[in-house]
């Protein structure tokens, strides 16, 4: 909000007309926000402010232009990341937005001229609306309920606002209606390219999503089983890679990707639906107030409008189709290193048998080798218990 001014300026303010009224093209400074403790006195303010205007038409402008502050709040709070906040100013936007149409149409009751006004209320509530979609983009998924009953609140102010114009002046009132619908096919046209630009971000999103919450504990868990010794560098890099093998092979990570992949690209395509129920409301009024051109121009941007959203669904059911085919590749890949492993056990089974085999024939040497050295032994033993004895007798004949 706007720094607190004295009361009796703003109540100045408040009874005049759209000369004071802030541009469409920008909103104002957001100045204090609901996430000061000084928020309730700029709410005092512009209530005893609001209290003094008199005149409906006048009250009518200022609810519009406290809803410009609060769309304005809002944005700041989501900048922030302030969700609470944000819903405050939100809040109190949708009532502003809403008394700021009753009082038109009680001004038009009254036989007022409320042209002015309600242009002013068409114009800001398209502002917001693009404001909204903005902040939608920036806020935690808990807080984007919010910003859609925003929306719907902004988008049926903006309606009502229409239908009252339309009693005074349809010809205005159609071309503010087709200019808007002209505006719904820019913002479709954006997000199919937004749409099918982010399908390529989905998968490498998801690919790293995937990887970082299944495949990588995994892949260390079954690391660690292969139970390598420490510095045993060969052992670890050829167990990563049979476990990462065996990791990405499971049915979890093709359902982690996919599941991530339809959520990622679903949010633009709510996004589209959302804008393409708000042109039908608006088709649908349209047709009803417009001349036989604007009614053909509606019509060429229905068209247009459902071809987009059809192009979306043929691209989604496409990435369906790549997304059950690399099901059944991982399925396959499953099957093979399943199968790997029990090929690389039979063979080293055989290997073990050849040793063992061998280890047999090289201790049935030994055993030989064995009984020869000591058949060798005892013949030695007995030529020198021969030759000793040779000896003795000679040493003793000489001695005789």
């Amino acid at each position: 909000m706007r720094k607190l001014a004295p009361i009796v300026v703003s109540i100045s303010l408040a009874g005049s007309a759209l000369a004071g009224f802030p541009s469409q093209a920008e909103l104002p400074d957001p100045g204090m926000t609901p996430d000061s403790p000084f928020y309730f006195l700029e709410s005092l303010v512009e209530t005893i402010g609001t209290w003094f205007t008199f005149d409906d038409l006048a009250k009518a402008e200022r609810y519009v232009e406290l809803a410009q502050e609060r769309i304005a709040e809002a944005e700041a709070m989501a900048e922030k990341q302030k969700t609470k906040a944000m819903e405050k100013a939100l809040e109190r936007y949708q009532k502003q937005i809403q008394k700021a149409n009753e009082k038109a149409e009680k001004a038009e009751k009254k036989g007022k001229n409320i042209e002015s006004v309600i242009e002013v209320v068409v114009k800001a509530t398209e502002k917001h609306l693009e404001v909204l979609e903005g902040v939608y983009e920036k806020v935690p998924e808990r807080a984007k309920q919010v910003i859609v009953r925003a929306k719907e609140v902004s988008e049926k102010g903006q309606q009502r606002a229409l239908e009252v114009l339309s009693r005074v002046n349809s010809r205005k009132t159609s071309e503010f209606n087709l200019e808007i619908a002209e505006e719904k096919l820019r913002k479709i046209e954006r997000k199919t390219e937004e749409f099918l630009e982010k399908e390529e971000e989905c998968n490498a999103f998801c690919e790293k999503k995937c990887d970082r919450e299944i495949i990588s504990p995994c892949v260390s868990e079954c690391v660690a089983e292969a139970d390598c010794s420490e510095g045993d560098s060969g052992c670890a890099k050829e167990a990563a890679e049979k476990c990462s093998g065996i990791c990405r092979s499971k049915a979890a990570v093709g359902k982690c990707v996919s599941e991530c992949s339809v959520s990622c690209s679903q949010e633009k395509k709510q996004e589209m639906r959302r804008i393409m129920e708000g042109f039908k409301e608006r088709y649908n009024f349209g047709r009803n107030i417009s001349s036989e051109t604007t009614k053909e121009r509606l019509d060429e941007i229905k068209d247009k409008i459902e071809k987009k959203l059809e192009k979306v669904e043929q691209r989604e059911e496409e990435v369906q189709e790549r997304l059950e085919e690399r099901k059944e590749v991982l399925e396959q890949k499953k099957e093979k290193i399943e199968e790997e492993p029990e090929k690389k056990i039979e063979g080293v089974e055989e290997r073990a048998e050849k040793r063992e085999e061998k280890t047999e024939q090289i201790e049935e040497k030994a055993e030989t080798q064995q009984e020869k050295l000591k058949e060798q032994k005892m013949e030695l033993e007995k030529k020198l218990e021969e030759a000793q004895k040779k000896l003795e007798e000679k040493l003793k004949n000489l001695t005789d």
